[in-house]
Parts: structure tokens; C-alpha cells; sequence
């Protein structure tokens, strides 16, 4: 089946009266005091049963996706203190699925070491709200990665546990004829494409035929030239991913509202980045 994605995985240019609309705003501010929204990675996991000192096998476990928002409230001198909104998680355990939502803080800094700490109230499926925290641990060295495991009772005999892998979702920008993108963890390059949104939408969110262009291959910069503009009423729209030595990213956002994945219909477009 073709993929809907959400809206926020795109970054569109709009062609508006015979001109073309560059927006000097990235799809999220550069500002680092706004929000950025992050992206639950594959290595995101549940686990829900028991944990040691109890003798009993975990009940439940499986992969989560989803994302939420991050902001940046202020600095104490120690640590940068964050807040987390909007929080949207799907998990999937055999044919159920769970929707988890909630909000909470994050800080991360320290004296010597460097120390985080995430605090989270979320509902799980039918579950109350429950608090979750990791307390204050040795780790956020590798921020804005975020890398962290939450729990109710500190992974003690019946608790519900999450390792958090999260990263933010990659920004684009066109402006002074180049595309623009942010240097993400871990990163060694970048690929980005360029599609037309009204054959995206027409074929009902087919990638393979709605894509047009690979503007940048395997780069490793984090901007790349470009050229042209839509036509009157026609919107282009441009999607990143970044590459990890050999192993490629997604250009899906992660949103737990998608529908499929954008990656297979890219790949099977002429227009691919190899």
C-alpha cells in the first residue's frame, strides 16, 4: 500500500504567483532555546513483567516508534533542563497495539561527569498514568542523541521498562540557492531528495512515482546547491536521511500516525539516491 506521510516529515517549497517562496525558517527553528522533535530509534524497546529479584520470564516485549518534542527551558550553571510535550508512542505486542502519551522533563550537564536524567508521566494502553524516571545517571555525553532507560520501580520485580534511543528529527531549509540541513549524531554523510507534492498526493503517497531528484548523495556537508523553482500552485517537497558508515538512515519522521514507510517507494525511484 502505498505511504501517507505526516506533514511534518516533509519540507515543502511553494511556488506562489508566478514566484517561488523560500522560506528562510527551517522546518524546525535553528534557535536552540525552541523545540526540536525527536525521534524514537529501532534499538526503542518495552518490556513489561518481571525483573530480577523476581523469578519470572518478561511478559511482554517488543519494539516502540514514535516521537515527541523537546525544549529547551534554561541553564541552573550544572545542567540544561528541558521539557518533553507531545509525546506520541505506538508498541506493538502480538495483534494489540499501545498507544503510550504523556509529557515530562530532561536535563542533562554535571560537574565532572556528564549525567542525565529523564522524568516522564505516561499512560500505557489502559493503563493510568504512571511516573517513570531513570533518576540521575552517568551518560548525555553523546547529546542532543539521547540514550536512556525509564521504569516505574527501577526494573524491580513487576515494573514496565523503556530504553529510550532517541534522536532529533533532521531540519531542512532553502535559502541563497542551497538546501540546508542539520548535522546530526553520529552522522558521516547525508543523502536528500526532492519530490513533487502533487503526485505524491494524486498516487495517493507513492514515493517511487512522486520522487524527481537526488540532491544530495552520500555528502558529507550539511547543505548541497540548488536550482529551480515550482510553478504557479505546485509545491516541491524535500526529504533527508543520514548514513552511518554503511548503514542508511530512514526519511520517514517516525510518527507514529504514519502510515508504511516512505524508504521502499524512494528506493524504487529512478531518481533514488544510490
Amino acid at each position: 500500500m502505498p505511504h501517507r506521510p505526516s506533514l511534518s516529515a516533509l519540507f515543502l517549497l511553494l511556488g506562489i504567483c508566478g514566484s517561488i517562496g523560500i522560506p528562510t525558517a527551517r522546518a524546525q527553528s535553528a534557535d536552540p532555546s525552541t523545540a526540536r522533535i525527536y525521534r524514537l530509534t529501532p534499538a526503542a524497546t518495552y518490556e513489561h513483567g518481571c525483573f530480577a529479584p523476581c523469578m519470572c520470564p518478561v511478559v511482554q516485549s517488543s519494539g516502540v516508534r514514535g516521537v515527541f518534542r523537546l525544549t529547551h527551558t534554561g541553564f541552573d550553571g550544572l545542567f540544561d533542563h528541558y521539557t518533553v510535550t507531545d509525546l506520541n508512542w505506538r508498541i506493538t505486542v502480538g495483534t494489540s497495539t499501545l498507544t503510550v502519551t504523556g509529557s515530562g522533563t530532561y536535563r542533562v550537564g554535571g560537574e565532572v561527569a556528564v549525567q542525565q536524567q529523564l522524568s516522564l508521566d505516561l499512560k500505557v494502553g489502559d493503563v493510568p498514568v504512571e511516573h517513570y524516571d531513570s533518576g540521575l545517571v552517568v551518560g548525555g555525553g553523546s547529546f542532543p542523541a539521547i540514550d536512556i532507560e525509564i521504569s516505574v520501580h527501577g526494573r524491580y520485580c513487576l515494573d514496565t521498562v523503556f530504553e529510550v534511543h532517541a534522536r532529533p528529527l533532521m531540519r531542512i531549509g532553502v535559502a541563497g540557492g542551497l538546501v540546508q540541513w542539520d548535522a546530526m549524531p553520529e552522522a558521516t554523510g547525508y543523502d536528500l531528495v526532492q519530490g513533487d507534492l502533487a503526485t505524491l498526493r494524486q498516487t495517493h503517497g507513492d514515493f517511487s512515482a512522486a520522487t524527481t531528484a537526488c540532491v544530495a548523495n552520500d555528502r558529507a556537508g550539511t547543505s548541497a546547491p540548488f536550482t529551480g523553482a515550482p510553478l504557479p500552485g505546485r509545491v516541491f517537497w524535500f526529504l533527508g536521511r543520514d548514513i552511518q558508515g554503511s548503514a542508511n538512515g530512514t526519511y520517514d519522521s517516525g510518527d507514529a500516525g504514519e502510515m508504511g514507510s516512505s524508504d521502499a517507494g524512494i528506493a524504487a525511484s529512478p531518481a533514488h539516491c544510490p
